[in-house]
């Protein structure tokens, strides 16, 4: 018997998996000698005998291992590896049930490197390598952890380190979903828990300037009305920046605010703001 066991344990004995019924009180520094054995149930007529045991069969980096797993598909042995850059580590531990997208016990896995991964979304960028994770819709209760090693260097200079996300490609609705992750920035590490089987990035997202608003081409119509009549005065107000915002054009008259109105305006976009004014006073205004 190996490893560390409390004094005065007791310990039970199995032959092939079976319980054969003996157990033993253990003393740390003895040696007691034990004779084992187990009746095990005849088989069905026609049918093979012994212990049914079932095998996940995995090829992880290109290297193949098969590990224990359950009729009902509990992993009885912790899946564990590493991709061959180092820059990837995924664990499935001993006791997590994993399934087929049939509802059946998992009897193959795979991981490699996906070499033509589908397209980010506009604006952003695919960091490091892509994986594809096998086979296709394979389930995991509960979710196992993906962890992800990336380069600074390898980062866009328009995108921000600790807006990187972990996003996992969805077939059916052709796009990338972000996940749930951390990002350690000292580390350079980001970590996701998963739930299926897909292909997995890194996904840097190019940071966009805020909203940046100029004011111009004033126009004030008529120049000179009588009192009472309407003048239109208006504006146009540009966003310069890189993202959607709102801006408040505030109209003085004789430096006394008169009026305001918001304007949300779409980045590269221009908008007009107009003003209607009557005055009772006849006098010279300044706008």
């Amino acid at each position: 018997v190996q490893g560390d066991i409390t004094e005065r344990a007791i310990i039970t004995f199995f032959v092939n998996d079976v319980s054969t019924g003996q157990t033993a009180e253990w003393h740390s520094g003895e040696t007691s000698p034990k004779d084992l054995s187990v009746d095990i149930a005849a088989p069905p007529a026609g049918g093979g005998g012994g212990v049914t045991r079932y095998y996940v069969d995995t090829n992880l980096f290109g290297v193949e291992v098969s590990f224990r797993i359950s009729k009902t598909g509990e992993v009885l042995k912790t899946i564990e590896a590493t991709s061959e850059d180092g820059m990837l580590t995924f664990t499935i531990p001993d006791g997590t049930i994993a399934l087929d997208k049939y509802g059946k016990r998992l009897k193959g896995l795979e991981v490699a490197v996906d070499e033509s991964p589908p397209d980010p979304p506009e604006g952003n960028y695919i960091i490091e390598l892509a994986y594809d994770f096998g086979p296709d819709g394979a389930t995991f209760d509960p979710a196992i952890t993906l962890e992800y090693t990336y380069d600074p260097a390898e980062i866009p200079e328009d995108v921000a380190e600790e807006d990187l996300v972990l996003a996992y490609y969805d077939e059916d609705a052709d796009e990338w979903v972000e996940l749930d992750c951390v990002v350690d920035t000292e580390n350079n590490t980001i970590m996701a828990d998963v739930e299926h089987f897909t292909t997995f990035a890194i996904i840097g997202t190019v940071t966009l300037p805020p909203a940046v608003f100029a004011v111009g081409s004033l126009s004030i119509s008529p120049a000179t009305v009588n009192i009472g009549e309407t003048v239109t005065i208006s504006l146009v107000v540009t966003n310069t920046g890189g993202k959607s915002g709102s801006y408040i054009v505030t109209l003085d008259i004789n430096g006394v605010k008169e009026a305001d109105e918001t304007v949300t305006v779409a980045a590269g976009d221009s908008q007009e703001v107009s003003f209607s004014v009557t005055k009772e006073d006849a006098g010279i205004y300044s706008v």
